[in-house]
């Protein structure tokens, strides 16, 4: 006698008549349909009717590899943990060989916005990188000296409106161009390092914007001929893969392009009107 053909007056568990509501619902409607509890259940049935025979080998109790439940061994089944791929590669975060072209204009905005805006690009930091890190533990090394000055602007109650690119040939570093008011000059200036220091600050220009982007996507000779004959001389240097982004840009230096954003969106909504 199995579970699958009960006899008249027994009542036999049924998965249809557990609640599947509740996660116990759930649990327990999966083992009463597994095959090592049928088997379990057959057997003692077996053995209440006919006490002194042996039960068949069909209800003999095994342990079922379709079983839900419980594994070959008896056991709880291993979970499954999904095997990378060999074309998946190295989890890590995406990086690039060069700024882009767009991330070049980027650059060049913040610089026309902040001279606009009575906050021009002073000052130029630049960063070394210990030699021998990863990009990823060398970033956070070069963050953590641009941290000081953002604790040194806003001690004085000034804005950190500033960015910074990364650069690599062969080794890291960054250059950090940002706008250091009259009053912090001094402090900022003092931690330059010298040529065979970590830290290298020095005076910024509006062509400061060009030097920290030559590790640009080179455009061909063709289009390089306009850029120059556009902008002068835009210089180009070439560049190793750099983990993670290349360009970042400050809070404050967000909020300003934000700013001029909205406002460009607003006049173009009022020009729409009076049109």
């Amino acid at each position: 006698m199995t579970l699958d053909s009960p006899q008249s007056g027994e009542h036999q568990p049924n998965a249809a008549s557990v609640p599947s509501t509740s996660k116990a619902g759930i649990w327990l409607r999966n083992v009463l349909t597994s095959t090592t509890t049928r088997t379990i259940l057959n057997t003692v049935v077996f053995q209440e009717l006919h006490p002194t025979a042996s039960p068949p080998e069909s209800t003999v109790l095994t342990y079922s590899v379709k079983d839900s439940a419980i594994g070959s061994e008896g056991g709880r089944k291993p979970r499954r943990t999904r095997r990378k791929s060999k074309k998946q590669g190295k989890r890590g975060p995406k990086g690039s060989t060069c700024l882009t072209w767009s991330q070049v204009k980027e650059v060049d905005q913040l610089g026309h916005l902040t001279r606009k805006d009575g906050f021009p690009l002073n000052a130029c930091i630049t960063i070394r990188a210990p030699i021998g890190l990863s990009d990823a533990k060398g970033k956070r090394v070069i963050s953590r000296k641009i941290a000081r000055i953002t604790q040194a602007l806003r001690g004085r109650g000034h804005p950190h409106i500033g960015m910074t690119t990364y650069e690599k040939n062969p080794h890291l570093h960054a250059h950090h161009l940002v706008h250091v008011p009259p009053d912090l000059t001094g402090r900022i200036m003092s931690w330059d390092q010298g040529n065979d220091g970590d830290i290298h600050v020095g005076r910024a220009d509006r062509f400061s914007t060009v030097y920290i982007t030559k590790q640009r996507k080179w455009m061909g000779p063709e289009i390089e001929g306009k850029i120059a004959d556009r902008h002068d001389r835009r210089l180009w240097a070439k560049s190793s893969y750099i983990a993670g982004p290349r360009l970042t840009f400050t809070r404050d230096a967000k909020a300003l392009i934000a700013s001029h954003t909205s406002a460009r969106g607003a006049s173009n909504v009022v020009s729409d009107q009076s049109a």
